[in-house]
């Protein structure tokens, strides 16, 4: 693919390029645009807002992208231990002079202690502005030191953004500075009350917290305020609203407010009389309830409990509407929640198995924006949801219901549904979907037609990178089960999550994606996972291997010679490509 100067692509400026390059991933940039043409090269050359993440690149591509990237360059960075990245970041490390990372905006890391103290030795802590950490593996030794780089961290006048995973303990031996600049942290486990008074009381531009849990030992007594906090969010809570109100008293300044979870938390009246006591500045309300149930109730509960939300305080004041729904198969259970919807994962329930009651103006239903925040979505393929997607059918949209979902989890409860798959688009936009899990216990049971159909979605998922067939331990698919899974993967999909039952499935899986990067087969039993390994350590070259239970995690390296050949004419992807022309054409 050349580019003449004389094109529009070539009469375009390097910050036009630059600012598509803001939308492309780092290893694109690098290993796909970069060659196409001088053009290409030079502005990848000068383009300074790199960000790393290496989730979804080969062993092969790694060592060659950490020569190409300009430390300098790199304002954003990525390391991360878990089953799709393991190693990789001692291999970054040995690759790179992380003190040459000069620009460090962001700093994300889920590594063992010692790499945590390793990276944060080197970098350069000046330019910092978040840093986002979790300590899988602690080590003693260095507990001393990742308090000691903790602390200067939070003292750097540039730090605004913390995210931590660490034990409590580890927690209550931070030493805040004085007049500390951060401004936005992110708890994601337990903190003791005691340490997040100490985190206050050295914290004055504070104004955003996010924890998972509540604090522990709360004190009810206490005379502190959190007064320049300003936004409030509890991810999961199991508190009832009086223990809530207790910490709702030290946030007087509070103006946005975010719950999931919590017990007890379904009346209205309550919570009016809760905001107009302690919160007079909360104009953001946002929440996500669910109550289990044990007993049938009837049509009419979820209307009285949507009347305790419908004073003028809600509808006119505030102009918070809200939602109740009864899902009456089991788990019985009641969802209230504000809206928008604003928990980015929705279990959708089809309405034959609900009932729902809402404030929301009846004129204003169609809205599709109250759906917006949702991200991930599962779907239970029953009855009901033929059904229903039936129903919906019959009205004319637009745009789907869930219009910025990027993953979804299908769950085939039955042997296949009357609709086929394209149905969906009545859900989501297949076209930007990233992420696809799909689980059945009836693969064997699918006729040929089937697989075309469900091939036939998943040539509309171009942007899908990774794809999963969850698969219970104790049920193995018919080998021409198998063949039919592997036929219908999309070919430029970089995850893989598959079960295999023969080592010759392996080369037809290679045939069919071409842009793998991380593949995690469920095998039947521990000596074929390790014949598993010895196929890749015989057939490539720097593949890491990882044994689990009935599990092998396989970070591909290069194809040998013989694999080379096989697979020679295999298509370059051109979905950058696709993206650029979709810039020029807005």
């Amino acid at each position: 693919m050349a580019t003449s100067m004389n094109s529009p692509i070539g009469a375009l400026p390097v910050e036009m390029l630059h600012r598509i390059f803001d939308n492309l991933d780092t290893e694109t940039i690098l290993l796909s645009i970069r060659v196409v043409s001088r053009l290409f090269r030079a502005a990848a050359s000068t383009y300074n807002r790199y960000s790393i993440d290496f989730q979804l690149m080969s062993t092969s591509k790694f060592p060659l992208l950490c020569r190409l990237i300009n430390p300098e360059h790199v304002i954003s960075l990525t390391l991360l231990n878990n089953y799709r990245t393991f190693n990789q970041t001692d291999l970054f490390i040995s690759l790179t002079h992380l003190k040459q990372f000069t620009r460090l905006h962001s700093l994300t890391l889920d590594i063992n202690e010692s790499q945590f103290n390793f990276v944060l030795e080197r970098i350069n802590l000046n330019t910092l502005t978040s840093l986002s950490f979790n300590i899988g593996i602690y080590d003693n030794r260095w507990a001393d030191t990742t308090l000691n780089f903790l602390s200067s961290a939070l003292s750097q006048s540039t730090f605004r953004r913390l995210e931590l995973y660490i034990r409590p303990e580890t927690k209550s031996r931070i030493s805040w500075p004085v007049n500390c600049t951060i401004r936005n942290l992110t708890i994601n486990n337990g903190i003791y009350m005691d340490d997040l008074c100490k985190i206050f009381q050295n914290s004055s531009n504070l104004n955003t917290l996010i924890m998972n849990e509540f604090p522990k030992m709360m004190n009810k007594n206490l005379s502190l305020r959190f007064r320049q906090l300003t936004s409030l969010t509890f991810k999961d809570f199991c508190i009832v609203i009086d223990e809530l109100e207790s910490f709702l008293l030290l946030t007087p300044s509070l103006i946005h407010l975010k719950l999931f979870g919590g017990r007890g938390m379904l009346d209205g009246k309550k919570w009016e009389e809760l905001i107009q006591r302690n919160l007079p500045q909360l104009n953001k309300f946002e929440f996500y309830f669910t109550q289990s149930i044990s007993t049938m109730l009837s049509s009419t509960d979820p209307e009285l409990i949507i009347s305790s939300f419908q004073t003028s305080f809600w509808l006119e004041h505030k102009k918070w509407f809200v939602t109740c729904e009864y899902h009456f198969e089991n788990p019985k259970s009641i969802h209230l929640y504000s809206l928008p919807i604003c928990k980015p994962f929705l279990y959708y329930i089809p309405i034959p198995k609900k009932i729902s009651s809402s404030t929301y103006p009846l004129i204003m239903n169609n809205n599709l924006s109250m759906m917006d925040n949702i991200k991930l979505l599962e779907l239970d393929w029953t009855e009901s949801l033929t059904d229903d997607i039936q129903e919906k059918q019959k009205i004319i949209t637009y745009q789907p219901l869930f219009s910025n979902v990027t993953e979804i989890n299908i769950n085939s409860q039955q042997v296949w549904p009357l609709l086929s798959l394209q149905s969906l688009s009545i859900f989501i936009d297949i076209s930007r979907i990233v992420q696809m899990k799909i689980y059945s216990m009836y693969f064997d049971e699918y006729d040929q037609d089937i697989w075309i159909n469900i091939g036939n979605f998943m040539k509309q998922a171009d942007n899908l990178s990774s794809f999963i067939i969850e698969n219970n331990s104790h049920i193995y698919y018919s080998s021409s089960t198998m063949e039919n899974i592997y036929s219908i993967l999309p070919r430029h999909v970089r995850y893989l999550e598959i079960p295999i039952d023969h080592l010759n499935k392996i080369p037809m899986i290679f045939e069919r994606c071409e842009n793998l990067s991380t593949i995690r087969f469920h095998c039947e039993n521990t000596h074929f996972s390790r014949k598993v390994i010895n196929w890749f350590d015989n057939n490539t070259i720097n593949t890491t291997c990882h044994l689990g239970d009935k599990i092998v995690c396989i970070w591909l390296g290069k194809k040998k010679h013989h694999l080379l050949e096989r697979f020679a004419n295999h298509s370059i992807d051109q979905r950058p490509f696709k993206l650029i022309n979709k810039f020029f054409k807005k």
